[in-house]
């Protein structure tokens, strides 16, 4: 008897683990940092540790440029940018970021 339940409570709690895993994995992720080069489908930036992130821009993503609806060509290098990616990846969204004074200008 102990047993079973102690092999259903062990069940449970990987029930739970996975659970909270999937529910994790669903939350965007936020990249700040400078524009080092932006194309009509790509983005490369470097964030604040000086870590260059390329990533691959469809047209579903959300572009804005100072506050308004914009297109990735219109990104040039050092711009601070803000890129949010969702699940696999995928790029959600990308902009400006017009009130914040970045630290250091400076591409590594």
């Amino acid at each position: 008897m102990v047993a079973k339940t102690l092999g259903g409570g062990i069940a449970v709690a990987f029930l739970l683990l996975a659970l909270a895993t999937a529910i994790q994995a669903a939350e965007p992720r936020m990249v700040e940092g400078l524009v080092v080069s932006a194309g009509q489908d790509s983005l490369v930036m470097k964030d604040a540790a000086g870590k260059q992130h390329s990533f691959k821009v469809d047209e579903t993503a959300k572009i804005t440029f100072h506050g308004k609806p914009g297109k990735l060509e219109e990104f040039k290098a050092s711009m601070p940018v803000l890129v949010t990616v969702g699940d696999a990846e995928r790029v959600l969204a990308v902009s400006t970021i017009d009130d914040i004074k970045v630290v250091s200008t400076e591409l590594r």
